[in-house]
């Protein structure tokens, strides 16, 4: 996974809180709110990334690209729209399927320190969460596309839409989480299971 592990450290806290936190106030709520509003992406040769200062999909240029961060791309390897991280050689991973889970400054936030200061106590309890755990606050892919505000303390994984694959973090890395059965999973209602589970056939 080239652009997982290492390429995702060093990034300022402040970005963290720009995320989720001008996410919620678009929203008028905190933990629980979906974003963006819409996904009205129509030109597939355009990348958008999510801007959770306005809670819509924005044009980005190649140029403008940040390696390691999450967009929203016409993806030929599934033949749909879809998110997924983009690598060092300009290309993107994997399509991201339901109940990936990832931090909110991932989504290359563009907003200043003063702004995320001056909206901070608009959102008390997704701040009090991360005040109270220290943790970053995390969204998750949903069905539809969009992605849920879940809070903080939940666990990092992303799924591979494309091979069922799972991966979840570990530190600063992301390992493959296998079963007895072998290392391919399906989604249901944002939570995985084992490919060769009984509840593949429920």
């Amino acid at each position: 996974m080239s652009c997982t592990g290492r390429l995702w450290t060093g990034l300022l806290v402040v970005s963290t809180l720009t995320a989720v936190l001008t996410a919620a106030r678009s929203l008028g709520q905190d933990v629980g709110s979906s974003v963006p509003e819409a996904l009205n992406a129509q030109d597939p040769s355009v990348t958008y990334r999510l801007d959770l200062m306005t809670n819509k999909l924005v044009p980005v240029s190649p140029n403008d690209r940040k390696v390691g961060y999450i967009y929203y791309h016409f993806s030929r390897r599934v033949n749909r729209w879809a998110w997924s991280c983009l690598q060092a050689d300009g290309s993107f991973w994997y399509p991201f399927g339901e109940g990936t889970t990832q931090e909110g400054w991932r989504f290359d936030v563009r907003a200043s320190r003063e702004q995320v200061l001056d909206r901070i106590q608009d959102f008390p309890r997704l701040a009090k969460q991360m005040e109270e755990t220290g943790r970053s606050a995390c969204l998750s892919l949903q069905a539809d596309g969009r992605w849920k505000i879940v809070g903080t303390g939940t666990a990092l994984s992303i799924f591979n839409a494309q091979t069922g694959e799972l991966w979840q973090a570990h530190g600063k890395d992301y390992i493959p989480v296998v079963h007895t059965g072998g290392k391919t999973w399906f989604v249901r209602n944002g939570r995985h299971y084992p490919s060769s589970s009984s509840a593949s056939w429920q």
